[in-house]
């Protein structure tokens, strides 16, 4: 049977018993191969059959007590640039509001810069994503977009 590699965001782990724990549960969902968590990043890849289902193995993560977030090949890198940042506030504020956004996985801004670097997956909206960061007194607009492996 053909097999695939699938990753996942896992939060709220904060030690290796936090791992052990994510590995178990998922290692029990049918058609689970293999499990690999790691901690400094927060994501967990599995290797398995074609017929897993993604829902099971968030299912197993939150039971055991975390998070899992799927990220599949879609997933982009988005660099943005952010006006109107003023202080460290500021730049704290809008990294904050990118990372509530639905689909967005990670966010890091540069104040210095005026940039904001996302990664998202296919369901974030950029255009809800650039009304959220106006609504707090912030434009951003796209510099550079691109998929990753």
């Amino acid at each position: 049977m053909a097999s695939n590699r699938l990753k996942f965001r896992i939060k709220g782990m904060t030690c290796a018993a936090c791992v052990a724990r994510v590995e178990r549960a998922v290692a029990w969902v049918p058609g689970v191969e293999k499990v690999n968590v790691n901690l400094a990043n927060e994501t967990m890849y599995i290797q398995a059959l074609k017929e897993v289902s993604v829902d099971a193995v968030i299912d197993a993560v939150k039971k055991s007590g975390y998070e899992a977030l799927y990220q599949d090949d879609q997933e982009k890198s988005i660099k943005l640039k952010v006006k109107g940042m003023t202080c460290a506030a500021c730049s704290a504020r809008v990294e904050k509001i990118l990372k509530k956004q639905p689909g967005v996985t990670e966010a890091s801004v540069n104040l210095a810069e005026e940039t904001a670097l996302i990664k998202a997956g296919p369901e974030t909206d950029l255009e809800k994503m650039a009304e959220a960061t106006r609504k707090a007194g912030y434009e951003i607009e796209i510099v550079k977009k691109r998929f990753s492996s």
